[in-house]
């Protein structure tokens, strides 16, 4: 089961770098298929494992040879880690959800120095149903 999370996590960790890389240059996130940055070659379906394409490709395009940045792999690495040692239970989900909305934001600021609005609201609301806060408090931190 550890396994399973752990490459749910690496899976999700990959579909949030494909969102931010593709929000930064305004394309869709459904078209086209996933695809070299540098060649345009369509990856084929053993080069979207996550973690493992990279270590099979020793971090290079099948293609064209050109490197596949590193973070995208650590960030892989680092999301599976984070759902391999959590649970997945329902109470555990909004802490995920989090995790993930966190590593979309921190990618996001990286590549563009912006934080988006849309993150911070979906951070908030998952924030929201996480917490066992009175509704006055929340209400103050809403116009805080």
């Amino acid at each position: 089961m550890i396994i399973l999370n752990f490459f749910i996590g690496a899976s999700l960790a990959s579909f949030v770098n494909l969102v931010v890389i593709r929000k930064c240059r305004n394309e869709s996130i459904v078209w086209p298929r996933s695809h070299c940055d540098t060649c345009g070659n369509q990856l084929g379906a053993i080069d979207l494992i996550p973690v493992l394409s990279y270590i099979i490709l020793i971090g290079k395009c099948r293609q064209c040879k050109q490197h596949i940045p590193i973070s995208s792999f650590l960030v892989e690495i680092l999301l599976g880690v984070a759902f391999a040692s959590t649970p997945l239970q329902i109470e555990a989900l909004t802490f995920l959800g989090s995790i993930l909305i966190l590593t979309y934001l921190s990618l996001f600021d990286h590549r563009t120095q912006l934080i988006p609005t849309t993150g911070i609201c979906l951070l908030f609301a998952s924030c929201f149903v996480e917490s066992n806060q009175p509704l006055s408090h929340i209400i103050v931190a809403i116009f805080i």
